[in-house]
């Protein structure tokens, strides 16, 4: 009896430790933000890794409220398969909560079941586009600029956004570069440098596309001339305040009109508690939920210690029928800064609404605050010596005043001290020159000046004692061969028959 205890322990070790596989369920949409599908976009939902010889796939949408399938069956048949897939899934209905899809499969072999991990249903990326000016006097064979912002109002990220530019009579000349991604809530813009052609009245037309939104399309209208008539125009850059230049004749119809002007500026104080515009346009961009009045405090806190440490300055010009205002501020403080926001407000002066201004700022993530306008800009880190620029522009001539109106906050979330850089150690000897020593297969020599090994040779076998030793020969030996799986179980059942009949005839012989 001990020995059948131990030939059925023995099989047991062997069954369970033969690796069993498990039903796996996922999910993929193109251009979907992670744990997010968009509601009325197919998706696939793919089942693999089941164990036993199964015939029969099953889908069910019992936990994913609104999905369904657009021309495929619930139920797929999938002998001799090892992964199925259904490909028109659909979610109809925008959810708040999490979702999940299962699938099971059956027929000659145990029922097993699994689900895809948890998403939500989102709406999908929606594009709203503003060109501005909406219509411009040229001379024919000018350049000028036309701005394009777009703004996504979905709740997934808009993909590999292009703007396409198509006129009978206008060209696109520069700009209008496609933009990767825009997030939701989120605006990108473009400048687009056009030229003029041929004369007459021309409609240019823009087409935005998205690999995951919906095509939008705007026009424009251009009056291009000949000779003086459209000259003007370009003079007055399309904007206010520059109608006198208009009234010129002869060689000043081409003369260019630019005026600028500079200073140093100090921030306003911190306005977060009172304004709730600002405070969602901060959770946004730092993506941590609601923020608690602690933590609102201490982004004003922050703010307050490196104030010192920020030299500003501010700059307006005009020139080529375009405004421009710049705000600088350099770091000159010895800490990084976590998560640093500039918060800036330009008075109605310069632009009636935010989407008629072209906003640069470098490495910085752009929030509209809101139209009136004002922006939020967000840098996850800021280090010593760094210099942030933004830049506004816009069509027409303003008022160089308009950077003495301008408003601006600052906020930030860490100070973080910055790694010493570690002074050069001076070498140290460490072994005697022109000793060897093995370092695994390679024979090292002590260099001359005692402070580092050098490799003179890789053996081919082994290296013992500082120099290299040749293989040992030995008689030849068959590597044992591996038992296929299948005969194994064979074997183990043959096992288990002898064991239980030579306990039948013991205990008949007694």
């Amino acid at each position: 009896m001990k020995f059948l205890k131990l030939v059925v322990v023995f099989v047991f070790l062997i069954v369970f430790s033969i690796n069993v596989q498990a039903l796996s369920v996922s999910y993929t949409q193109a251009n979907a933000d992670p744990g997010e599908v968009m509601k009325g976009k197919t998706f696939t939902v793919t089942a693999s890794g089941w164990s036993g010889s199964c015939t029969t796939a099953t889908i069910s949408f019992a936990e994913c409220s609104g999905c369904s399938l657009l021309g495929e069956d619930e139920q797929k048949s999938i002998s001799g398969q090892s992964s199925v897939s259904w490909t028109t899934v659909i979610a109809n209905q925008k959810i708040d909560t999490p979702q999940r899809i299962s699938v099971s499969v059956s027929g000659g072999c145990t029922l097993q079941q699994a689900y895809t991990s948890d998403f939500y249903v989102v709406l999908p990326p929606s594009l709203s586009v503003t060109v501005t000016p909406t219509s411009k006097s040229v001379s024919v064979g000018s350049t000028f600029s036309v701005n394009v912002n777009i703004v996504n109002n979905g709740e997934t990220t808009a993909k590999n956004v292009n703007i396409n530019v198509s006129s009978s009579g206008v060209s696109l000349q520069s700009g209008c570069s496609a933009i990767a991604s825009i997030e939701e809530g989120a605006n990108a813009a473009q400048s687009c440098v056009l030229k003029a052609n041929t004369a007459g009245t021309h409609t240019v037309t823009f087409t935005i596309t998205s690999s995951n939104a919906d095509t939008v399309t705007k026009t424009i209208t251009v009056t291009a001339t000949s000779g003086e008539e459209g000259e003007e125009e370009i003079g007055t850059g399309g904007g206010g305040g520059g109608a006198g230049i208009g009234a010129f004749s002869g060689v000043q119809k081409n003369e260019t009109k630019t005026k600028s002007k500079s200073k140093r500026f100090s921030f306003a104080p911190p306005g977060l508690v009172n304004n709730t515009k600002l405070l969602s346009a901060i959770e946004k961009v730092l993506a941590k939920g609601r923020l608690s009045e602690r933590a609102k405090q201490n982004l004003m806190d922050i703010a307050s210690v490196i104030k010192s440490d920020l030299d500003t300055s501010r700059e307006f010009e005009y020139a080529n029928g375009k405004s421009k205002i710049k705000t600088k501020i350099k770091y000159t403080g010895k800490k990084r800064i976590k998560n640093f926001m500039i918060y800036e407000t330009i008075p109605k002066t310069f632009a009636n609404n935010a989407s008629d201004v072209v906003v640069r700022a470098e490495d910085a993530k752009i929030e509209v605050v809101e139209q009136d306008p004002s922006w939020l800009f967000a840098y996850s880190e800021v280090n010593p010596g760094d210099e942030l620029s933004i830049e506004y522009e816009v069509s027409g001539e303003k008022s160089s005043d308009v950077i003495d109106d301008m408003n601006t906050e600052i906020y930030a979330e860490s100070l973080e001290e910055l790694a010493a850089t570690p002074e050069p150690e001076e070498k140290k000897k460490i072994c005697e020159p022109g000793e060897t020593r093995c370092y695994g297969k390679e024979v090292q020599k002590c260099s001359d000046d005692g402070t580092k090994w050098e490799t003179i040779e890789i053996c081919a076998y082994i290296c013992e004692n500082g120099v290299c030793k040749a293989r040992e020969e030995k008689a030849p030996s068959q590597a044992p061969v591996a038992m296929p799986y299948f005969p194994a179980i064979i074997v183990i059942i043959i096992v288990i028959v002898l064991v239980v009949a030579i306990v039948k005839i013991r205990r008949r012989s007694q």
